[in-house]
């Protein structure tokens, strides 16, 4: 790979505009491969200081100062070019930016460690504790990852580790597929040569199962179940449940709905929110879902009308929990006490809802239509459902004429 190329370049040349004050900026042009960065030395001089042949500043009290520094900064940039090639990483004016900008971003993990930051907000509480979780795994297997060191036989041996940890082939799955998504990051902004990408000689399988998901008369146990005295707390965890298994959503977006998020008209209670994962509009009446025989409500209304009734000030969730891991412990104690199968009390989670919620409502719409309840992209994720549901099968093959 060519060299870095340095010029000093006086701001006046390029745009033939000067501040106020009749001076302009001096830069220096760093050139790679054909593209241009510009760097402020700071110093801002008039033209009569500027020697346009020699590029460099003139009748100035400080010029000789000012010159040196300019020197100076060029050699601090040549010499961090020479420490990347040295060491075996990505040389790119966007690692010289950074450099310049004194973002600590000396190695593979601390980019991880930049994109979460930066990320945070952006991303669901789930899936921004995946990532983290697997930059722990990461730094369990080896204290600093340099840019040079990201090549196959790393991450083959990566994936040896986390099977070493006792974690099942899907866990270790979305562990790698985190671990690829930041090689990716990392070479879409230059840290990285795309040439160099060693997720292209690297794959780990997923394997295929089934999700979990509640049998209709399971559903009717959970909704049936009377929370003993002593353990009151479980009604905000059963609430939570109940609504995720008559409406879909996940829990990313049923914890965070208040009653900004609920309009009541005379059709119904409409239910708007904007799903953090997809990122689409969601609107849909409350009382066309799981109706009440001989009431003009439904049941998932009759849970926020009991929510609602509950909160302590009108801006507050209307569910509880906030994080996965409280809800799903408390969850899992509460399946304990129901007469369900044992896959059920020992594997429930909060996905185990919108799952029930599937095949339940593949039962009773079409396809198309349970894709759009689900909000789903690709309606081969919709008929995972229409699979699950055996009762679906077993009805049209009663139609069958023999």
């Amino acid at each position: 790979m060519p060299n870095i190329q340095f010029k000093v370049v006086y701001n006046y040349e390029r745009t033939s505009t000067l501040r106020q004050d009749g001076t302009a900026a001096v830069y220096i042009r760093a050139y790679l491969n054909g593209k241009n960065s510009y760097f402020n030395t700071g110093i801002s001089i008039t033209p009569k200081q500027w020697h346009k042949r020699n590029r460099t500043v003139v009748h100035h009290p400080n010029q000789y100062q000012l010159n040196k520094q300019i020197r100076d900064e060029i050699e601090k940039m040549q010499r961090f070019e020479y420490e990347l090639r040295e060491t075996g990483q990505e040389v790119s004016l966007k690692r010289l930016k950074d450099y310049r900008e004194h973002k600590s971003i000396r190695s593979f993990t601390d980019f991880i460690k930049d994109q979460l930051e930066r990320e945070k907000a952006r991303l669901t509480h789930s899936t921004f504790t995946d990532q983290r979780q697997t930059l722990q795994k990461l730094e369990a297997f080896k204290d600093n990852i340099r840019f040079h060191e990201i090549k196959p036989k790393l991450l083959k041996s990566f994936v040896e580790f986390l099977h070493t940890q006792g974690l099942s082939q899907n866990t270790v799955h979305k562990h790698y597929k985190n671990f690829r998504k930041f090689i990716n990051l990392a070479i879409k902004y230059e840290y990285l040569s795309p040439d160099k990408n060693p997720c292209k000689h690297i794959s780990v399988k997923k394997e295929k199962t089934d999700p979990l998901f509640l049998l209709e008369h399971e559903f009717k146990l959970f909704e049936r179940f009377e929370i003993p005295e002593d353990k009151q707390h479980l009604e905000k965890v059963k609430d939570m449940f109940l609504f995720t298994c008559m409406t879909g959503l996940r829990f990313s977006d049923v914890s965070r709905l208040t009653r900004e998020n609920i309009i009541e008209t005379p059709e119904g209670m409409y239910l708007h929110i904007k799903a953090q994962k997809s990122r689409k509009a969601y609107r849909q009446n409350l009382r066309k879902l799981f109706p009440l025989p001989g009431m003009t409500y439904s049941r998932p209304e009759q849970i926020i009308k009991r929510r609602i009734e509950s909160l302590l000030f009108p801006d507050d969730v209307l569910f509880v929990y906030r994080s996965r891991g409280p809800y799903v412990k408390q969850l899992k104690k509460m399946a304990k006490m129901i007469n369900v199968r044992e896959k059920v009390k020992s594997e429930i989670s909060s996905h185990t809802g919108r799952h029930t919620f599937g095949t339940i409502m593949a039962g009773k719409v079409g396809v198309h239509v349970l894709k759009e309840l689900m909000q789903h992209s690709n309606i081969r994720e919709t008929m995972i459902y229409v699979h699950l549901n055996k009762k679906m099968i077993d009805n049209a093959l009663d139609r069958v004429i023999w």
